[in-house]
């Protein structure tokens, strides 16, 4: 008897993933409530897995888990070895909550069956499953819309939602500051603005003048005897 070992990955991201090994003589109702139990996930949601090709495109319809129950009981009976065409073989495993949650199953080796071992059973865990969709998956109300955004976009909304927490000033307030104003601008108007008087002529500056005027006066005189001479 063969043991398959799955890695169950989240679509999103495939750094978070869970090993699941299953005895091939096991069904998809074993391998479906190995998965639930590998992520913590406790709701019973409808659930459906797809063959899918190397591109992890959907494919046909394997079996359907719908309310509780198996669409298609005999494929969700039957053993898992009938469904194993390729060493690689590869699975979508659809959880249908308030939105599709999609987790890729692949093959990933086939080991021997240990008599000691309980199958199926969850032979690692790695990356954590998004708190967002785990809550989801578990029925667990969000308080803080901005757990489904990138951290940046979370940060930037939880500073917008600060600014819509100041309140706008009422008339009140506005009628203060035009008060605030009008006192202001009354002070101004009061106030005696100093200017400078008009300064005086020195006595070295009319010096000056004088001694320009007699010079001047010379100088005309000069010519004057010039042009009769």
């Amino acid at each position: 008897m063969a043991v398959y070992k799955f890695r169950v990955m989240f679509e999103d991201d495939d750094q978070v993933y869970r090993d699941i090994e299953i005895s091939s003589t096991q069904n998809f109702s074993d391998f479906r409530q190995a998965i639930l139990k590998a992520y913590n996930i406790t709701k019973d949601w409808n659930s459906f897995f797809y063959v899918s090709n190397n591109k992890w495109h959907k494919g046909n319809e394997v079996v359907a888990f719908v309310d509780g129950e198996t669409k298609e009981t005999t494929a969700g009976k039957q053993k898992m070895a009938k469904f194993i065409d390729d060493p690689h073989q590869r699975f979508l495993f659809s959880i249908r909550s308030l939105t599709e949650v999609v987790l890729l199953a692949e093959l990933m080796k086939i080991l021997p069956d240990d008599p000691k071992t309980g199958y199926p059973r969850t032979a690692a865990v790695i990356g954590e499953f998004p708190k967002q969709f785990f809550n989801m998956l578990n029925g667990i109300k969000e308080d803080n819309k901005a757990a489904f955004l990138d951290p940046e976009l979370a940060e930037f909304d939880a500073k917008m939602g600060t600014l819509d927490a100041i309140e706008e000033p009422g008339d009140d307030d506005i009628e203060e500051v035009e008060d605030i104003l009008v006192a202001d601008s009354s002070e101004i108007s009061e106030m005696e603005v100093e200017v400078a008087p008009d300064a005086e002529p020195s006595e070295d500056s009319e010096a000056g003048e004088d001694e320009m005027g007699d010079a001047g006066e010379a100088g005309f005189e000069d010519m004057v005897s010039d042009e009769e001479a």
